[in-house]
């Protein structure tokens, strides 16, 4: 009698279909498994955190340079400003050779060169800022800026109050500066009758 060794019977398509993976059985029978979705689930959330890095990046940057830009024009309208109170303030308190109290420019004072006293700058204005002859400061440096300058007499015990052209010992001198419509500097000085220097 002969014995046949035979060996178990296994199915072949069955066995096609099945996969382990660490231990679990995964067939494709009812659940389709794909390692190469992962992948693109990856490239998904990694393209999705660098845009959000890119983007709080490029929002700092553009805080920085616009601070940046913000400082640069202060530190310009601080040196405009300071220019100009500096020559105001070397002038006389009033017109020294004008009979009676005149204010703002007299009728031979057609420029900043003909200006002889605080109050002939009152109204001023020029852009961009220039020399007292009309030449530019730095050609190029300060174009979109506006140098302004308003004078008027205030009581002097109570600065802050003004008072009419001409009727007080003191002045209060205002430069402001401007950049494309934008307030960058302003400047307060005060000019008194009796100073050491009229």
């Amino acid at each position: 009698m002969k014995t046949e060794n035979r060996k178990p019977k296994t199915d072949s398509k069955r066995s096609k279909r099945t996969m382990v993976l660490a231990g679990f059985r995964i067939s494709d029978f009812g659940f389709r498994f794909s390692v190469a979705a992962f992948s693109y689930i990856e490239a998904v959330v990694a393209i999705f955190i660098l845009g959000l890095g890119v983007t709080a990046g490029m929002n700092l940057y553009g805080s920085y340079a616009r601070a940046a830009l913000s400082d640069q024009e202060a530190l310009a309208g601080r040196e405009l400003a300071a220019g100009l109170m500096s020559e105001i303030l070397a002038k006389y308190f009033e017109d020294p050779t004008a009979t009676g109290r005149l204010f703002g420019p007299e009728a031979l004072e057609l420029s900043r060169a003909d200006y002889d006293d605080v109050d002939d700058y009152n109204g001023g204005s020029q852009s961009p800022p220039a020399n007292p002859d009309g030449s530019p400061l730095a050609p190029g440096v300060y174009d979109g800026y506006t140098r302004s300058v308003v004078v008027q007499n205030v009581n002097p015990t109570n600065l802050t109050q003004s008072a009419a052209n001409g009727s007080t010992a003191a002045k209060r001198i205002t430069i402001k500066i401007t950049r494309r419509g934008r307030d960058v500097t302003i400047l307060t000085g005060y000019r008194y009758r009796n100073d050491a220097y009229n």
